[in-house]
């Protein structure tokens, strides 16, 4: 709770990934993936109440082994044309509370400081809805469609030739709604404000096995530098 405001997560942990099978119960780093997003839900300061959605067996009793709250889901909810946003409306008939946040697993390095900001931001802007947005690349202003009938074509054709320093006054950002977004209770338009990640190793949003391999990379890494820097007790 923040501010009198009652907050509920979810946390959509579908087993059926095509491209890495069996990808919530992967390891990463030592530890299955869907722990992380489990991890930072439940360190959260402000959250009353978080669960997750799977039909999958093994990660439903890996989660209820650990005392997460898990509820099935039916077989039309586990279809690929099936949206996140639709699961989230059967989450506003089974619940009720003042803010509604959706958890991917996909986002390891998400943090339950990462989720309380949000709530903070989205509460004291009384915004009804947060979307987490990433600054974009230059591969924006460069990047090129197939036309059927003229060749490759320029997304913006104006900015072509445009470079980096062009930007220093130009603002643009790139959805990265996986790692965090959250909704006023029933809501799904009106005020939406955004939530910028800064730091780019929390922009990983496994997706394919290279993003996988490159995460674990990130992590091991991480662990080498925190004990480097005496910040973990070396045995």
């Amino acid at each position: 709770m923040y501010k009198g405001k009652t907050i509920f997560a979810f946390i959509p942990a579908r087993g059926g990934s095509k491209r890495i099978p069996g990808k919530n119960m992967k390891l990463l780093n030592g530890n299955p993936l869907i722990i992380y997003t489990m991890n930072a839900a439940a360190h959260s300061k402000y959250i009353d109440y978080y669960v997750l959605s799977t039909e999958d067996d093994t990660t439903k009793k890996y989660c209820e082994n650990l005392l997460c709250n898990v509820i099935g889901r039916t077989p039309e909810q586990c279809e690929d044309s099936y949206s996140t946003d639709m699961l989230r409306n059967d989450m506003y008939k089974q619940f009720d509370y003042d803010y509604c946040i959706t958890l991917h697993p996909t986002s390891p390095f998400r943090t339950a400081d990462d989720i309380d900001k949000g709530i903070e931001m989205i509460i004291d802007a009384d915004a009804d809805s947060l979307l987490s947005v990433r600054d974009i690349t230059r591969d924006w202003w460069q990047s090129l469609f197939i036309d059927r009938y003229d060749g490759l074509c320029y997304e913006e054709p104006n900015m072509r030739f445009w470079q980096t320093q062009d930007f220093d006054n130009f603002s643009r950002t790139y959805a990265n709604a996986h790692f965090l977004t959250i909704w006023k209770w029933g809501k799904n338009k009106g005020k939406e404000i955004p939530f910028i990640i800064t730091d780019r190793y929390k922009l990983i949003d496994i997706d394919n096995p290279i993003d996988f391999e490159f995460a674990e990379f990130v992590m091991k890494k991480q662990s080498i530098d925190k004990i480097c820097d005496g910040e973990i007790e070396r045995h």
